[in-house]
């Protein structure tokens, strides 16, 4: 009897042990909820003005992801157009196909959406909101259930033409910037300096300028004063010669 009540406590103890367990696993019921899997509501963005001028249009893939049981068959799901917080113009400045589909047995499928390239995109950013809507297979209760940043049946595409300055390149009180070396900030500046330099593509230089301020500084100097002795002096979009920075003057 003591060997058998000795066995009995540690089997009782794993009973309970497992039993709590089962009882603490989280289940989803009710219908199944899509979202987008992103980073946050505000992580996408198309900016054009790191892609080549011949570059048109964008195609933004965003995937959308099943929360709850796999389906037994195809159903098709809406995305629309949150007018509260879009300031884009459809079939303008893009284009979203009407309907979408989650595959049976699959918990990801994916968003397309075409951002085009148009003018007005050099002069001021825009957003486009989209939404994917309830239907009679999908709910968004599990979402609030989940609570979880990532999990939003909701995103924001900031989309722009306008090529900020990089990080690096305005001089500080502390610290002097790229400009002292190439002047003003401009793309076309940025542009002519790939073709002086012919080994970085656009992105690159954009990317890694600012850790060779004096190097590119000195080839834009040569550059312009070649062009400058030749005649042909380049000039800015606006009209007005384009220099290099301080240091060469």
């Amino acid at each position: 009897m003591k060997t058998y009540s000795i066995y009995m406590v540690p089997l009782f103890i794993l009973i309970t042990f497992f039993s709590c367990k089962k009882s603490d696993l989280i289940t989803y019921e009710g219908k199944p909820a899509l979202y987008f899997s992103i980073a946050s509501v505000d992580s996408l963005s198309v900016n054009f003005s790191l892609l080549p001028d011949e570059k048109k249009d964008s195609v933004l893939k965003i995937p959308v992801s099943l929360l709850g049981k796999q389906l037994d068959a195809d159903a098709t799901f809406d995305v629309l157009v949150n007018g509260q917080v879009t300031t884009a113009a459809g079939g303008t400045d893009y284009e979203l196909s009407g309907q979408f589909s989650m595959k049976a047995k699959k918990s990801t499928d994916t968003v397309r959406i075409k951002i085009l390239r148009t003018a007005k995109l050099t002069s001021k950013a825009y957003v486009v909101g989209l939404e994917l809507k309830p239907s009679a297979q999908f709910s968004n209760n599990l979402l609030k259930i989940n609570n979880a940043k990532n999990q939003d049946s909701r995103v924001r595409i900031f989309i722009t033409d306008i090529l900020a300055p990089t990080k690096g390149w305005l001089t500080t009180s502390g610290k002097l910037g790229t400009d002292y070396y190439l002047g003003r900030f401009t793309k076309k500046k940025l542009q002519l300096v790939v073709k002086i330099f012919d080994f970085w593509t656009f992105q690159q230089l954009y990317d890694d300028i600012d850790q060779y301020p004096d190097y590119f500084g000195e080839l834009l100097y040569d550059y312009l004063n070649e062009q400058r002795g030749a005649g042909t002096p380049v000039l800015e979009d606006d009209g007005t010669p384009m220099e290099a920075g301080i240091f060469f003057k």
